[in-house]
Order: C-alpha cells, then structure tokens, then sequence
C-alpha cells in the first residue's frame, strides 16, 4: 500500500486539484486519520502510517502553510502533581469534529473496536475524557 503526507486543494468553482507546498515538521505518511478545521488551522489526529497505529497530533497553519506538531498539555488529579495521561490511545478510523473551541474524537479502532469518546481544547492542546 502506497502512503501519502502530501496536501491538495479543490478549486470548488474549477473543479480541479492543486498540490500545495508546506513547511515545517509534517506528519508522517498515513491513512485512516482524522483533519479538522478551527480558524486558520488544521488538526490532524491519529490514523496508520508504516508503523502501525498512531495516535499523535499536527496542525497545519493555513495561512503559512506551516505544519507543526504541539506539545500536548497534561492534568494532574486534584491534591496530585502527577500529570495524568488522558491523550487518546492510537487509532484510525475514527470520527472527529468541531464544537466550538473542542475537536471531539470518537472511537475507531486500535486492534479493537473502540468506542470511546475524548475531546482536544483547540486553545491548550489538552485533551480530556
């Protein structure tokens, strides 16, 4: 199976394909991943690349054409110091979409069927269950 990292546009009044050029660190090479829109940026979650699954996290700025992999934020438990890890474990075939300042991820599979829900605040790139 041939795996691609490249970006296209559709011209919706032409109705024809334009590969874009973009900087930065892209994601690797994948399908079965999840993109999603917030302001000027996109949100890339998760998907298979030639390792296997992944559940990591890139933005592409749309207006510099910059990807860029966050640093993702952890919580820690009231009382606690230790972060807890509530990222999404690695998966494709997943639904994802915007509501308001949140991408909601939900299930897919990551050797099973999951059916779990977890959303991303788009603002401090922290997920949350």
């Amino acid at each position: 199976m041939n795996l691609y990292n490249d970006l296209w546009i559709l011209d919706t009044q032409k109705n024809t394909f334009e590969k874009l050029s973009a900087t930065g660190d892209p994601p690797s090479k994948r399908w079965g991943h999840t993109a999603c829109k917030v302001d000027e940026t996109l949100f890339v979650f998760g998907g298979i690349d030639a390792k296997g699954r992944v559940g990591d996290l890139y933005t592409l700025n749309l207006t510099t054409f910059e990807w860029k992999k966050p640093e993702l934020k952890s919580q820690a438990k009231p009382g606690e110091t230790q972060p807890i890890n509530n990222n999404p474990s690695p998966r494709a075939g997943h639904s994802a979409i915007i509501v308001g300042r949140k991408m909601i991820v939900y299930g897919g599979a990551d050797g099973r069927l999951l059916h779990d829900l977890y959303y991303l605040n788009v603002d401090t790139k922290q997920w949350f269950r």
